[in-house]
């Protein structure tokens, strides 16, 4: 993808600064930019959300990945790495719409 001149819009959580330093590697390799973003809200918050996942997917009669709410919470509270030059937004405070405006300021 990357040789093939694709934009690349990486969405994972990184596991330590290895694997951190392994994307950027990749996106200065392809000469592409790599902006670390991180998308944060109150634990409750998230739990509500996850809840209205669970109730539209059963609804709709379709799937999700997670769906136990242990699970879920298990899986919030792992630390990741997160790299200092992170711009981090909260969706509980901002709407999709303004964040995504702001990352393209930071993008161009």
């Amino acid at each position: 993808t990357c040789r093939a001149g694709h934009s690349i819009l990486l969405i994972t959580l990184i596991e330590d600064r290895g694997e951190y330093k392994s994307f950027v590697d990749i996106a200065v390799e392809n000469n592409y930019k790599f902006l670390p973003v991180q998308l944060t809200a109150p634990k409750d918050i998230l739990l509500k959300r996850f809840r209205e996942r669970i109730k539209s997917a059963k609804k709709a009669g379709s799937k999700i990945s997670v769906t136990d709410e242990n699970l879920f919470l298990k899986n919030m509270s792992r630390k990741f790495f997160v790299p200092d030059n992170t711009s981090k937004f909260d969706s509980s405070k901002q709407s999709p719409e303004d964040i995504v405006g702001e990352i393209l300021k930071l993008l161009n």
